[in-house]
């Protein structure tokens, strides 16, 4: 009994702010490890409260009490005691009233009223009552509880925003080094830039439907980096200003672009000649669409071609 007694003094204390720091924290931390001290500590607050309401509580502690539940989450677990307790006194009473009447009535040999049968005692889910020892954080400590809800939400926000921001932001480093290509080609494809000296080799593409399927094969053994492969694409019929190339590679990624390209007369037809340096082309199967600028800016698919790299340096 000792100890019970004493325990219920040092937990008043404690939620009447009493206690030094360093117990707070002690007893603090044995709420959150034990749930079983925790349903004592709710315990013991509602019958602070309690005694409050009923203006039992000492004036020693009514200050503190007073000071320690004026947040407004307290204040409403203190006016709803309030409540309860004036519903339990004049229940009380008309029970009192009504019993003393009954004696009366059977004194004088008249039978007694009857009473409605006794009210059922109230009976909350034991987790609603002593509630468990995350309810009792946020019972004892309600800012600190709410405070740490929202800042995880606020980080649970952040988190996922970055992430999506990820999942969704372009390769740089792809991005910057195709625009260094492309600007290389760009360059190299104008018509006094392009060295014949440093062509490897000069390779005529048909269309497949007009090739049979055939591929060309570009052989690039002991060629420098530098060296260039000349490609003659045949697109049949010229009737636009300008032409773009966009190379593939064999599962249809773009690897790269070059615009601005024309048609040119030769005893085959309208060529179309574009040169393209080795140290871009690696092992494997290309696929080049080819692309005439149309009125208003628009462009317009005529034709593929399809050729195979054997080997690089």
């Amino acid at each position: 009994m000792t100890d019970f007694n004493e325990q219920n003094t040092i937990i008043r204390q404690f939620l009447l702010g009493q206690l030094s720091e360093e117990k707070s924290e002690q007893m603090e931390a044995r709420i959150f490890a034990d749930p079983d001290f925790a349903e004592e500590v709710q315990i013991v607050e509602d019958e602070l409260i309690t005694d409050y309401g009923a203006g039992t509580l000492s004036p020693e502690a009514r200050g503190p009490f007073e000071r320690k539940y004026s947040t407004r989450a307290n204040r409403s677990a203190v006016e709803f005691e309030g409540v309860l307790s004036e519903f339990i006194r004049s229940k009380r009473q008309s029970e009192k009233v009504l019993t003393n009447a009954n004696l009366e009535l059977k004194q004088a040999g008249l039978r007694p009223a009857v009473n409605a049968s006794p009210p059922a005692r109230a009976t909350q889910p034991k987790w609603s009552r002593r509630g468990l020892w995350l309810y009792s954080v946020f019972k004892i400590h309600p800012a600190l509880a709410y405070s740490t809800l929202v800042a995880g939400l606020v980080l649970l926000t952040i988190a996922l925003w970055y992430i999506g921001h990820q999942l969704n932001r372009p390769d740089n480093d792809l991005l910057t080094q195709r625009q260094a290509i492309e600007a290389d080609l760009a360059r190299l494809n104008t018509t006094s830039s392009a060295s014949p000296e440093k062509v490897l080799s000069i390779v005529e593409l048909q269309s497949p439907e007009r090739d049979k399927g055939a591929m060309a094969r570009i052989p690039t053994s002991n060629a420098s980096p530098d060296e260039l492969i000349e490609f003659r694409l045949n697109p049949m019929r010229a009737n636009a200003q300008s032409y773009s190339a966009i190379f593939l590679d064999d599962r249809r990624n773009e690897l790269f672009a070059i615009s601005n390209l024309t048609a040119e007369s030769s005893p085959n037809g309208p060529q179309i000649r574009l040169f393209v340096p080795i140290k871009y082309l690696k092992r494997g199967d290309y696929q080049i669409d080819l692309s005439a600028s149309r009125s208003k800016g628009r462009n317009e698919q005529i034709n593929s071609y399809v050729f195979r790299v054997l080997e690089t340096k």
